[in-house]
């Protein structure tokens, strides 16, 4: 199972390991609740909230003791997914994991989007062009120091990743 990190979608993974890994393992890697193509869950974002939703996934796709890989926020769900359920999991694959509470640049951008009533005001206004000016920065700085490979900037659905 395939969780990708913040700022992203399920295309971060298909465009990363799914290839290589579906060569040799069956592989899934799913939009996380709030992201791609999933609704925004409202008041329910939080980590259990995600690794709940996935392991209903797993469960309704009769997946038993899966690998998970989680990269960024990904490797959070992952990690609270697999401390909630051990017998559940199989193993873990943290890339990058943000599991510690710590002070980021989308912290202060998109906190305040998560706030009753204001949040989906700004998402669907003022979010829009703060969305438009700030995450092609923060894509550059996801790659630091080399840079965002071509194939990425080519491939990924940055629009589907900036849904309100």
């Amino acid at each position: 199972m395939l969780l990708h990190g913040a700022l992203t979608c399920l295309e971060d993974m298909l465009l990363g390991p799914f290839d290589a890994l579906a060569d040799e393992f069956r592989v899934i890697a799913v939009d996380r609740p709030g992201h791609g193509l999933t609704p925004r869950p409202r008041l329910h974002g939080t980590l259990k909230h995600q690794g709940d939703r996935i392991r209903a996934a797993l469960h309704e796709l009769g997946v038993k003791q899966p690998i998970v890989v989680g990269h960024s926020r990904g490797g959070a769900v992952a990690l609270s997914l697999a401390l909630r359920y051990p017998e559940e999991i199989a193993g873990l694959v943290l890339l990058g994991p943000l599991y510690l509470p710590e002070a980021r640049l989308e912290h202060a951008l998109f906190g305040p989007r998560a706030a009753p009533g204001f949040g989906e005001v700004f998402n669907l206004s003022t979010g829009r062009l703060l969305d438009a000016a700030a995450l092609p920065l923060l894509w550059e700085m996801m790659f630091a120091p080399v840079g965002m490979p071509e194939y990425f900037r080519d491939k990924f659905p940055f629009a589907m990743a900036t849904r309100p």
